[in-house]
């Protein structure tokens, strides 16, 4: 069949592109290879309770701040129940629970316990990130990637507000650490910085971009974290509802193999069962390195090209845990994302983000149970394990997280209803992340913005989206 439009892949990002073009009345056809689209923000019931299958809090939803989801859901004219979360989220660190308010100075307040001689400079360092924030990313805000920014337009933001987009520039290409060194004194406290940046997208202070860090410390208090009521399911599930809808189609369970040519431009796909498909336009929605090592051609993509694409560093391979425990675990004072930090000094296995949705949201399973979620590194090597030796692993793998959620819920071992795990080999099967690195390439320096995959390709006929691009 022929198409105006074929996406490759529908997570969160194929799904954004597939029904915004199928709103403007393009014939789009969208193929995965999961049977529920979704990706990482997909889901799965085991009885009556449902399981986010990686996304568990969502950003840009506020009513303040860069709200790129809201943005979109109201571009599609499409409603969606949203959950807040009073408080973002908290750390355990070092044996104090750190509570992120989406409120700043109180947030201050509560860092200040850590670091009480740091008071002033946090006082300091967040005002002027507040005020770039607002000058930069609030008053201006934009939905374009920045290698699609209307020059004229970045003109004149810039001319408003020039030294707050000097200062921001200026960002590009130091780390995220060379920044706060301009404004902290104990050395300490980067650790505790190192485990908002892991959270965040996956890298240390020393690797992550100031720019991309100065952001992501102001925007996460300004526009708040949620929960979409019912599941992340919720998200994609509306986005799918757009796409057939107006006309457009869902092939799932077919994955592709290659893309085709015509006359040196990509013009269509295989897919798995042998079928093919082709369109104007194609829209890839996955990793950089399933792009120009499988997908493309070798015949049409440069020895420079694939070489580029392979030295993009992936971020840690990650292991899911899923538990329904006894209502009974989770105490009153829980909040629906906690991270259980390690060593502070260092990233290791013992970190690992819980997520309780449940807590929010009581419609995702029976009235006397909780769902809990354990996603953190995996730093062995899963690739070389037989069948047997694979089960075993994973059997051991539960067993760790269990005990590392144990110091926070006590009695889960003992109220455990339901748990399974998933591998980095699960997470690439599934979701065909290589590796099982959820976040695709790091966004660390030397592999950040104009560095990473463009929107636009070599080919004018074929398009980009997702966490490998820019």
């Amino acid at each position: 069949m022929h198409f105006d439009v074929l996406v490759i892949g529908a997570g969160l990002s194929g799904l954004s592109a597939a029904s915004l073009l199928a709103k403007r009345g393009l014939n789009v056809a969208t193929i995965d290879k999961a049977y529920c689209p979704g990706g990482s923000c997909g889901a799965f019931k085991r009885g009556d309770a449902i399981f986010d299958q990686g996304s568990s809090m969502l950003f840009g939803w506020g009513e303040k701040g860069f709200n790129a989801h809201r943005f979109l859901f109201n571009c599609l004219e499409e409603s969606i129940t949203m959950i807040q979360h009073e408080l973002l989220y908290c750390v355990h660190y070092d044996g104090r629970k750190v509570r992120f308010f989406p409120d700043i100075p109180r947030f201050i307040d509560e860092v200040s316990t850590l670091f009480p001689g740091q008071r002033e400079s946090l006082v300091r360092f967040y005002g002027d990130m507040q005020t770039m924030y607002q000058h930069v990313i609030v008053e201006n805000p934009s939905y374009t990637t920045p290698d699609e920014v209307d020059k004229k337009a970045a003109l004149k933001s810039l001319l408003h507000h020039p030294l707050s987009y000097i200062r921001f520039l200026s960002y590009l290409n130091i780390s995220a650490k060379t920044l706060l060194s301009k404004y902290f004194t104990d050395k300490a406290i980067f650790n505790f910085f190192d485990k908002l940046t892991s959270t965040y997208c996956y890298v240390t202070v020393e690797e992550s971009p100031a720019i991309l860090a100065s952001v992501m410390f102001v925007d996460n208090h300004v526009g708040g974290s949620y929960y979409p009521a019912g599941s992340t399911l919720s998200l994609t599930g509306a986005l799918e509802k757009v796409i057939e809808q107006n006309g457009s189609t869902m092939m799932a369970e077919r994955e592709v193999v290659s893309i085709l040519f015509n006359q040196g431009k990509p013009g269509g796909v295989l897919l798995d069962d042998g079928t093919v498909h082709t369109a104007d336009q194609i829209i890839y929605s996955g990793t950089v390195w399933n792009l120009y090592g499988k997908l493309l051609p070798h015949n049409e993509t440069t020895e420079q090209q694939r070489s580029w694409a392979q030295k993009q560093e992936p971020t840690y391979p990650s292991v899911v845990l899923y538990t329904l425990v006894d209502k009974d675990v989770v105490d009153e004072l829980t909040l629906a994302v906690e991270m259980l930090v390690g060593r502070p000094d260092a990233l290791d296995e013992q970190e690992v983000t819980a997520y309780i949705p449940s807590v929010d949201d009581r419609t995702i399973c029976a009235d006397d149970e909780h769902i809990i979620l354990a996603i953190g590194p995996s730093f062995g090597s899963w690739d070389a394990l037989d069948q047997k030796a694979y089960q075993q692993r994973k059997k051991q793998e539960i067993e760790r997280l269990l005990a590392v959620l144990e110091k926070r819920f006590p009695s889960i071992r003992e109220h455990l209803r339901h748990a399974e795990l998933a591998s980095p080999r699960t997470i690439q099967r599934f979701t065909l992340k290589n590796g099982g690195a959820v976040a695709g390439p790091k966004q660390k320096l030397g592999n950040h913005m104009f560095k990473r995959q463009h929107i636009r390709t070599d080919w004018d006929t074929l398009f980009c989206c997702g966490e490998s691009t820019i």
